[in-house]
């Protein structure tokens, strides 16, 4: 695999922007060009003198440049670097350093971006057929600018520590609507274009370039306005959207005002801008971005149609919100120097965002699911020889894409969480609080955050945190119950390569008499506890792994009854986690483990429980008889279950069972459960017929899928392809998406990775998502890597355009795979393209293929004999017996 090495590209330090004056006009609206004009002009103070001003710019043309202000200098020539995306402006003499700014005015040409990034086109409203009248209707102009992309809409100094203010003019049709990260100043009709408007907005606050926004289409909007918090005036909120989506965004309007009151409480700072505008587009390379003032949503991450989508689409949006809002302080109000701190902005906007869940829906038990989902899912990364430390070395903009990661942003988390449980958290929001006020405006460190909860807990954080975030990996605490009453604890690294690595290690233990509290801060160590071991890591707030005697708590005699939620999907991550690297676990002990915690197991540990079967059962997926073997055994855990709660809610039910209900049903019915499969496929005909009135919203997708996954797959995806091009729901078209990657035919799978990557109807992040489920599904195993191999140009030609969406997509799809063969064909096929932007995707999912490959080995034998020997594969007469 090759890659262009970066060079360290940072921008020089000698020139600053203060202010930039954007104005953008002549935007073609036509499917056939999408061309505008843009105009800059930049406020630069000159702290080292210089004859070359070097800004970034990417995909610009016809780019010209003056110089006036307090400087006798003019411009030479301009010259373009796009390799690294910069802008050359040559001077024919020196800019001396002074207080005074110099202004920098630039002319350019540019297009509305088709690929997700910068300034681009999302595609609105029915994808089938477009409105001949006016092409701008199916049409919302947007931006995408996080990391290192509002290059591609203005030149501009890139990279977050350049702050500067920003006042913005554009020159749009009449009929259409502009927002932006400001109120609007003025709107009055062009001089050039009496069909046109000059729309002006105020200036913003200090804030780094991927931060500013806009949005033009036929949007409008709904409004609620709040008191604010601490100082009592009123900030406005808004939710913009096209009209036939706008009457869904009533949920997302009541939440936002609720969750900027709470941070504004817990902060101790209120919102800081005049206004808050919440944007719902189609298409998004991400669910969200957090622009000062102007939160840009994909629709399925901000519409909500209350009365017909799930309880897991309204967990997922109300997230999401949560986790942008959280970003006006975290990242917004102050912001990182450089993108190897990214995880201050991504780690705390993610604990911020499931605080404030927890806070405002306590009955949602999100902390539960972050156990059970996130937290696994950064250990799990995070043990891979291609993981990275939190805080990680970044060489340019160009790179920052691949640690969007699961370590930024679930490690991140995770260690904050961690850091609450130590330090408390009062403590931990006062310093908090303290560091916000302090940085206000400015770009601030990491240390500076540990100085302030240093000083609100008394704590040395710097020291205690030092290893979780500047080294990968995280320990693995081992505890034995010694004769005389003494627990012997000792800590190793996940990883050989940081053998080295001493961690600080919060430790909690449950005994059979109460919580017991020690910091590890050695390799081992000796703890007098109080009666016998049960667990630990109390609620699973320590990043680490837990290796205890599982075996003892598998006795008869012992009962999970006392161990929390958390607790329980914890103890079943991390037993999965050690017997699939090898640390003295039986994979036997992991199916029995899931046997015993299926006993009133809650919606939470199911989802740890199936989690663990589906692990195992994708490792084995091209071995019949161990996978058949699973599938029994899985159906006898969940069949009883699935069929006591069935397919119609009763009133008043339970966060938990409104959860747990299409969990099992979805997993019968692809189990193959012919009494989940008859019901699934009467439900899709009434849906068919279109008397699908009383079928539950949460129901809906399952329903799709388990009918997709049996014998009655290829109808069912005729009618899912078509509905799909009708529907003006988007969680409607994720969920058909979700449902055609559960084709069980090879033929039927190949057939539909052709059909719907060549179909443009197809969202860019529809593709993403179908094509990740049909590579997770074990009825297909390789199905996807083939037709990636086969299509490369097709795939590239859909997905490429944005790095957001395509090294994800690579990664996700290609770390199903098992076998070292397949490993050796990835980098064989790699070798010869260039991979800069995917290439740590590529080596995270070798690393997962070589990983599944020593599982299978190793644990293969292990497996079979477990589901003989419990009457999941049957015994053959040249089977040795047991007796």
């Amino acid at each position: 695999m090759t890659a262009v090495e970066p060079e360290s590209r940072r921008l020089p330090q000698g020139i600053k922007p203060v202010h930039y004056s954007i104005q953008l006009f002549d935007i073609h609206l036509t499917e056939d060009d999408w061309a505008y004009h843009g105009s800059v002009d930049i406020d630069l103070v000159v702290k080292r003198a210089t004859n070359k001003i070097i800004l970034n710019a990417h995909n610009l043309r016809n780019v010209s440049a003056t110089i006036s202000g307090a400087s006798e200098a003019t411009v030479k020539s301009v010259s373009m670097d796009e390799d690294v995306q910069r802008l050359n402006v040559f001077l024919d003499r020196d800019l001396a350093v002074a207080e005074a700014p110099v202004s920098l005015s630039l002319i350019y040409e540019a297009t509305i971006d088709g690929h997700l990034t910068g300034f681009y086109r999302s595609r609105e409203s029915n994808f089938e057929t477009r409105e001949p009248e006016s092409e701008t209707e199916n049409y919302v102009l947007t931006t995408q600018f996080q990391p290192s992309d509002a290059r591609r809409a203005f030149p501009c100094w890139d990279e977050p520590e350049f702050k500067a203010t920003f006042d913005l003019c554009m020159e749009v049709p009449n009929d259409l609507k502009v927002i932006s990260n400001m109120p609007e100043k003025t709107s009055r009709s062009s001089e050039r274009d009496a069909k046109r408007k000059l729309v002006a907005f105020e200036w913003t606050p200090i804030m780094s370039t991927y931060l500013l926004a806009w949005g033009i289409g036929k949007l409008e909007c709904i409004e609620t306005v709040i008191s604010r918090k601490l100082n009592d005036t009123p900030l406005p909120i808004r939710v913009w959207a096209p009209p036939s989506s706008l009457q869904h965004g009533k949920f997302a309007l009541r939440f936002a005002g609720q969750v900027i009151t709470y941070f504004s409480e817990i902060f101790g700072i209120d919102y800081p801008l005049p206004k808050l505008d919440l944007l719902a587009v189609t298409e998004m390379s991400d669910d969200a971005m957090e622009n000062c003032g102007l939160v840009i949503f994909r629709s399925t991450a901000l519409s909500l149609d209350e009365e017909a989508t799930s309880l897991e689409a309204r967990t997922r949006v109300a997230y999401i919100i949560a986790h942008e809002l959280a970003h006006q302080w975290f990242g917004n109000l102050v912001t990182m120097t450089w993108w190897d701190e990214l995880w201050l902005n991504e780690g705390f906007a993610t604990w911020a965002g499931w605080d404030a869940c927890a806070h405002i829906y306590p009955d949602w038990d999100v902390w539960g699911q972050f156990v059970a989902d996130d937290m696994q899912e950064a250990l799990e990364l995070d043990a891979l020889p291609s993981s990275h430390p939190v805080q990680v070395p970044v060489l340019d903009g160009l790179e920052v894409d691949s640690i969007f990661d699961s370590i930024s942003y679930l490690k991140g988390a995770s260690i904050v969480r961690m850091l609450i449980g130590y330090l408390g958290r009062d403590p931990f929001l006062l310093g908090l609080s303290d560091y916000l006020s302090t940085n206000m405006y400015q770009s601030a460190t990491g240390e500076s955050l540990w100085a302030a909860l240093q000083k609100a807990s008394g704590t040395d954080v710097a020291s205690l945190i030092e290893a979780w975030i500047k080294t990968m990996g995280f320990p693995i605490v081992s505890a034995q119950l010694l004769d005389n009453g003494t627990l012997s604890v000792k800590q190793m690294p996940a990883l050989a390569s940081a053998n080295d690595t001493l961690w600080t290690v919060p430790l909690t233990m449950q005994t059979a008499n109460g919580t017991r509290k020690a910091l590890l801060e050695a390799p081992s160590s000796h703890i007098n506890i109080d009666g016998s071991l049960i667990k630990m890591n109390v609620e699973q707030q320590g990043f680490y792994r837990s290796q205890i005697d599982i075996e003892a708590l598998l006795q008869p005699s012992v009962s999970f009854h006392n161990l929390s939620t958390r607790d329980k999907a914890g103890l079943l991550g991390d037993t999965m986690a050690l017997a699939f690297n090898g640390l003295d676990t039986p994979t036997s002990t992991v199916l029995d483990l899931c046997k015993k915690m299926s006993e009133n197991a809650d919606f939470v540990v199911w989802t740890s429980i199936l989690a663990c079967l589906d692990k195992i059962s994708s490792t084995f997926s091209a071995d019949e008889e161990i996978s058949d073997g699973l599938e029994e055994f899985e159906l006898n855990l969940i069949s009883s279950q699935a069929h006591s709660l069935g397919w119609t809610p009763s009133p008043n039910e339970s966060y938990s069972t409104q959860r747990l209900r299409p969990l099992l049903l979805t997993t019968a019915g692809l189990d193959g459960d012919e009494e989940v499969v008859t019901k699934a496929s009467e439900l899709f005909n009434s849906i068919q017929e279109g008397h699908d009135t009383d079928l539950h919203p949460s129901l809906r997708e399952p329903v799709f899928k388990i009918v997709v996954g049996s014998e009655f797959g290829l109808d069912a995806t005729t009618f899912l392809m078509k509905l799909y091009s009708t529907t003006h729901s988007p969680h409607e078209r994720e969920s058909i998406a979700k449902a055609m990657g559960q084709t069980s035919e090879f033929d039927s799978a190949r057939e539909l990775l052709h059909s719907i990557f060549s179909n443009q109807i197809f969202a860019a992040q529809d593709l993403e998502t179908f094509a990740v489920e049909m590579a997770e599904n074990s009825a297909v195993p390789g199905v996807v890597w083939d037709f990636i191999k086969e299509e490369w140009e097709l795939v590239c030609d859909r997905l490429a355009g944005s790095m957001a969406i395509f090294e994800p997509f690579l990664r996700s799809c290609l770390q199903t795979l098992t076998s070292i063969e397949d490993a050796e064909e990835l980098e064989e096929f790699f070798s010869d393209k260039d991979t800069l932007g995917y290439q740590r995707g590529l080596t995270v999912a070798l690393d997962f293929i070589r990983a599944n490959a020593r599982f299978k080995e190793r644990a293969g034998e292990e497996v079979r004999e477990w589901l003989r020997s419990n009457g999941f594969i049957a015994t053959t007469p040249d089977t040795p017996s047991d007796e």
